[in-house]
């Protein structure tokens, strides 16, 4: 493996927007986007064949924090010793996936894969239990198109489109996650969610890993993921938690409102159209998608990782709306990752206290 088979893995599965970040840390060099780095780094050659484990490094960390579909699971901790035990004495089969791994598959082997989750590493230590699992899956990738990529002929059947897009459907290796926590009570299942793939993909992924978990435990261990629908309000009325940046919901008056800010540095709990449309309202808002992002730093640059929590607006108008996925973005290392979800933590432990307060007082 050289460090231009790592560079191409990094583009693989890394948004340009973390990966230069992580570049510019290990201070390799970077062209404008994927494509010119990577031929940046293939000209340098042997010259950068030093840093090829900081970049591995960084390669498996994205592995167990990029871009992930995240579900968090609260088990008793003899369960998660059984989980961890039964993980860490799985047999980890051949495999393609196993064969290139810590690198990735190339995209044009990627033909006859399997599937369904593979495992292809576990590993123990003070972070915990990990199982990293590969698979093939599908992204529908949406791109512009120019009017002179078409001929002449069809310049009257576009004429009347003011956009053009096409929808190309492309194999990809994806890396989820299963994660225990030291103490063995708390179980992250984290499964690859780039932007292009549908949540109901992703809840597929979920149930096949919980498949899987099945089979090394001899029966269905993991428990129900936890409600995160609460936590939609809570982190939005929590101010200063955070740069709020998207949000949509409902309003006494029927209607529904998807907000955006465009200057990302500005949250919107404090814009001042939202808090107009706010007080001109008879009760409060029933959000049911919320985004927020956390401004750290990252050596001498600052991340941006981001949290979504997303429902349908049926489903917040439900008596006990239910939502089991969290989405974090934009996470370069596991440290920003932890922050999101020690963040989404503090608020659900917050909201069981309080819970808990209310049947000891007889509410």
């Amino acid at each position: 493996m050289t460090l231009a088979v790592e560079a191409r893995c990094m583009r693989d599965r890394m948004p340009w927007n973390v990966g230069q970040k992580i570049l510019s840390f290990l201070e390799l060099p970077r062209g404008q986007g994927w494509d010119k780095t990577v031929e940046k780094i293939i000209a340098e050659g042997e010259n950068l064949d030093e840093y090829r484990n900081r970049v591995l490094e960084y390669l498996i960390k994205h592995y167990q924090c990029g871009e992930k579909m995240l579900r968090l699971h609260s088990v008793d901790r003899a369960i998660g010793e059984q989980i961890a035990s039964a993980i860490r004495d799985a047999v980890i089969p051949p495999s393609s996936f196993l064969e290139h791994y810590p690198a990735l598959v190339p995209s044009d082997q990627l033909n006859g894969l399997s599937t369904t989750p593979t495992l292809v590493n576990v590993t123990v230590g003070d972070g915990g239990t990990v199982a990293t699992f590969a698979s093939v899956r599908v992204l529908s990738v949406r791109e512009e198109l120019e009017r002179e990529d078409f001929p002449e002929e069809a310049a009257d059947a576009l004429s009347r489109f003011d956009e053009l897009v096409g929808i190309r459907h492309v194999k990809w290796q994806a890396m989820d996650v299963v994660k225990i926590s030291p103490d063995f009570t708390e179980i992250d299942v984290r499964v690859d969610a780039p932007l292009g793939m549908p949540s109901t993909a992703g809840d597929v992924v979920h149930a096949l890993i919980r498949k899987e978990l099945a089979l090394m435990t001899v029966g269905d261990l993991l428990p129900q993921p936890m409600n995160l629908f609460p936590l939609i309000d809570r982190i939005y009325k929590a101010e200063g938690e955070g740069i709020v940046v998207e949000l949509a919901f409902g309003t006494t008056t029927a209607s529904l409102k998807h907000e955006k800010m465009r200057r990302r540095r500005t949250c919107l709990r404090q814009e001042a159209y939202h808090r107009g449309g706010k007080r001109a309202l008879a009760s409060d808002i029933e959000i049911h998608r919320l985004s927020v992002l956390w401004p750290l730093p990252l050596g001498r640059a600052l991340s941006r990782p981001e949290l979504t929590l997303s429902a349908s607006a049926r489903s917040a108008g439900a008596t006990h709306p239910i939502l089991t996925n969290a989405m974090i973005r934009n996470c370069a290392d596991d440290t920003e990752f932890e922050h999101v979800r020690s963040r989404m933590l503090h608020f659900y432990r917050l909201m069981n206290e309080e819970r808990n307060e209310n049947i000891e007082d007889g509410c």
